[in-house]
Formats: C-alpha cells, sequence, structure tokens
C-alpha cells in the first residue's frame, strides 16, 4: 500500500491525449506560423547580412542565432511538438 501501490493506479489511468493541430482554433496556428515564417526569413536575412562583410563582429552572429533559434521555437509550437496537456 505504499509509494509502488499509488505508482500502478498512476500507470493504469489512461494519459489525456492531445492533438495540438486540431484543438486550436485556425488563428492561432495561422499566427504562429507567420511568427515562424518572420523568424525564418529574418534569419536568413541577417546571415546573408554577415556574411557579405568584411569583417564579422559578435552583434551579426548573435543576431543570427537569435532569430534562428526563435524560428525552430516557432515550428515547434506550430506543429505541437511536446505538448502534452492543454490547459
Amino acid at each position: 500500500e505504499g509509494p509502488s501501490r499509488e505508482k500502478s493506479k498512476m500507470a493504469d489511468a489512461e494519459a489525456p491525449t492531445v492533438t495540438f493541430p486540431d484543438d486550436y482554433p485556425n488563428s492561432v496556428r495561422h499566427f504562429l506560423l507567420i511568427g515562424f515564417l518572420g523568424m525564418f526569413i529574418g534569419s536568413i536575412v541577417f546571415f546573408y547580412m554577415g556574411i557579405s562583410r568584411k569583417v564579422n563582429t559578435v552583434s551579426h552572429v548573435l543576431t543570427f542565432f537569435i532569430a534562428a533559434v526563435a524560428s525552430c521555437s516557432y515550428y515547434a509550437m506550430w506543429a505541437g511538438l511536446g505538448v502534452e496537456y492543454k490547459t
């Protein structure tokens, strides 16, 4: 009746099924897709501007990586990666 019994009860409970793209309205998905495309295009522009200069600075590289990581984050949210519970 200890912790192992509680774990088996929790294991027997059915995990909630979340389908992110289907459960959320299209407006949310569209804004996430617009954010992804904006950051993706921005990262391409920042990359091009960084390599076209004769001298690379930390700010150019940092700006590119910030836009690239934000682009990946927006894509992950749009695709529903990592969604376990919908509140």
